[in-house]
């Protein structure tokens, strides 16, 4: 396998699993979209629309031609893979814009605090620059191990 086609396995079975742990954020209320009055709702859309289809999307293809290996052999596939954790970030940046101090743009009193019981966390710990740094690890590191193994071994 292509390291190339093992990035878009991978990258697609992760991607798939930082969908459902972002469900319980309630990105795509499309249902709701047609209510007068909800600008969170639309902002809360527009935030994840960006940040979870649209930004994996030009990753994918930026990881695709600077860090992965086209050559066919068990290290490019490899570094395919690791390369694909990465995408796991994402789901760290839509909670970093939706849920941490600028939540009243995007839900109201009774939806965050819904939305902090399904995280099951104590909220003394949802910083946004805590979760911001946590999303830029996964887009440094991963990509940097893929880089590393696809030129170095």
């Amino acid at each position: 396998m292509r390291g190339t086609e093992s990035l878009v396995l991978f990258f697609g079975i992760f991607w798939a699993a930082v969908l459902n742990g972002v469900s319980r954020y309630h990105p795509w209320e499309t249902q709701l979209l047609r209510r007068a009055g909800q600008a969170r709702i639309w902002a809360r859309f527009a935030a994840s629309v960006a940040i979870i289809d649209l930004l994996p999307l030009a990753w994918l293809w930026f990881l695709a031609s600077r860090f992965v290996s086209t050559e066919r052999d068990g290290w490019a596939m490899v570094s395919g893979a690791a390369a694909a954790l990465s995408v796991f970030g994402f789901g760290r940046l839509l909670h970093s814009v939706l849920m941490t101090e600028r939540w009243p743009w995007f839900y109201t009193l009774e939806e965050y605090e819904a939305a902090l019981r399904r995280w099951d966390r104590l909220p003394g710990s949802n910083d946004f620059l805590d979760h911001f740094l946590g999303a830029c690890f996964y887009f440094v590191f991963y990509p940097t191990v893929a880089y590393v193994i696809a030129r170095l071994l």
